[in-house]
């Protein structure tokens, strides 16, 4: 068995290295800027959707691709998302409420999903979808909650429900058809 310690360790690595994928990702295609809406658009019938309400909401969004969708909402005070979506077909669907909330989502390949809601006090989910089919739901309510998922492959689910205070969850998918819930109260 890990120690809680070790496990914290690995966590925060996966989370430090999906993040990092991210940005970096984003500042080699634009330069970042300061403002609290920030999208880019490129290729055919993108369409982003994005409502901010509150103050210093930070939205950070990149689509390249063909028929990709993301909706967005942030309410509150100083939430951030940053998502990149490269492909076709992609669907992304976010809704932050409360104050210091952070999503990172990426979205590589052919007719992804991503459904993630936040609710309550600096919550992080961190997601990386590369492949075919993939399906992510992730559900945080609550204080300091971290949910990362990473799925590589094709036809992959997973479910993050967290509930409450502290909670740490990590999914990796590689392969085809598999199944991972977890839920923390």
């Amino acid at each position: 068995m890990f120690s809680k310690s070790l496990k914290n360790r690995v966590m925060l690595l996966a989370c430090m290295l999906v993040f990092l994928c991210m940005h970096s990702i984003a500042s080699a295609m634009e330069d970042l800027l300061p403002e609290s809406r920030y999208t880019t658009l490129y290729s055919s019938y993108n369409h982003i959707d994005l409502v901010q309400e509150g103050y210093l909401n930070e939205a950070q969004i990149s689509q390249f691709g063909y028929n990709n969708l993301i909706q967005a909402e942030q309410y509150g005070t100083d939430n951030r998302l940053d998502i990149v979506q490269r492909g076709t077909a992609n669907n992304l669907l976010a809704q932050q409420s409360g104050y210091g909330n952070q999503i990172t989502a990426s979205q590589f390949g052919l007719e992804n999903e991503l459904e993630l809601s936040q609710q309550g006090y600096e919550n992080s989910i961190y997601t990386m979808q590369a492949g075919t089919l993939n399906y992510a739901n992730i559900i945080q309510s609550g204080y300091d909650n971290l949910a990362v998922v990473q799925q590589f492959g094709y036809g992959n689910s997973a479910t993050i429900e967290q509930y409450g205070t502290g909670h740490q969850a990590a999914i990796t998918q590689y392969g085809h058809n598999q199944i991972a819930v977890v839920k923390q109260y």
